[in-house]
């Protein structure tokens, strides 16, 4: 998933290495199936085939049921139809495979961009062979905003399971707490997410807390033009919503991943709404630099500001 992977446990009854290498195992399973940069990958696969229904392994379809949740509950702020325009946008490869040039990412800018067709006419549901998914031919996923989150969510939920008292997944950043916690909770040093230093300490004792920017994947296109990866699905292009990164406490990772996206493509005028209305606590910053705190927070330490 193109990230940095942490993993916390505490199993003092168990062979911890030979459990945190089938979490690797786990891991990788995950990301052969839901990359959009690995050529043969189930997802690649799904994005190429003609038919309208597909059969698909449970852990596409899990990715993409959540997938349409997200959609749903965000108003489509968050849209994984965007794949088209991420690669119209220069983002056809994975981030380090972007070409260097100076002291600047570069990328070919190879036609306009689309909007994102939204996922109303997706489609997931079992059957006899397991899991079909329906949805209009060439409409293709990303599945960036929310697959770390995702991962996270399964791979502590695969720990505890396995016998692990607690365990901490880190994914790019994106924290998922499960288990019975450390006295006091866990305690996390959240980056801001504009200057890329530490902000603030959280405590949690579960769930996840997820933070997303557009100051870390930026490059530009051959024609100059400044692009970052968060797209909005209204445009097709990166987004000047005016807010630049979200840090989101809620109980799950898929959700929490998914709504920082939706948060930045939303915007200020839509955040705080968005954020009371599911009840989850976030921090924010806009372009200009402003910290905008929603009504419900997280148990932290520290300063936010």
């Amino acid at each position: 998933m193109g990230s940095a992977v942490t993993v916390l446990i505490w199993a003092p009854d168990l062979d911890a290495p030979h459990l945190l290498e089938r979490a690797r195992a786990r891991l990788e399973e995950l990301e052969q199936s839901w990359s959009r940069f690995r050529p043969e990958s189930e997802l690649s696969n799904l994005n190429r085939d003609p038919l309208e229904r597909v059969v698909v392994s449970e852990e596409l379809a899990l990715i993409l049921e959540r997938s349409c949740r997200a959609w749903h509950a965000t108003d489509g702020l968050f849209d994984p139809t965007v794949a088209d325009a991420m690669v119209a946008n220069g983002y056809g490869s994975s981030f380090d495979a972007l070409r260097v040039v100076g002291s600047l990412r570069q990328s070919n800018f190879t036609q306009p961009a689309s909007p994102g067709a939204g996922m109303s006419e997706v489609v997931v549901e079992a059957v006899d062979v397991g899991w079909v998914v329906a949805r209009p031919v060439g409409l293709r996923f990303d599945f960036g905003g929310i697959g770390k989150g995702l991962a996270a969510d399964l791979i502590a939920g695969f720990l505890v399971q396995a016998g692990a008292e607690s365990a901490c997944v880190s994914i790019g950043g994106d924290v998922r707490m499960m288990g019975e916690a450390p006295d006091g909770g866990w305690l996390m040093a959240v980056e801001h997410p504009t200057h890329l230093a530490p902000w603030f300490e959280a405590i949690a004792a579960d769930g996840a807390i997820v933070a997303s920017t557009i100051r870390i994947k930026q490059w530009h296109s051959s024609d100059g033009r400044s692009m970052h990866h968060v797209v909005d699905p209204t445009t097709g292009v990166p987004t000047t919503s005016g807010l630049d990164g979200a840090v989101v406490h809620a109980a799950e990772g898929w959700w929490a991943e998914a709504l920082s996206t939706a948060l930045i493509v939303g915007g200020p005028a839509r955040a705080e709404a968005l954020c009371d209305r599911h009840d989850v606590a976030a921090w924010m910053v806009t372009t200009t630099g402003e910290s905008i705190v929603s009504s419900r927070r997280t148990q932290r330490s520290g300063s936010y500001s």
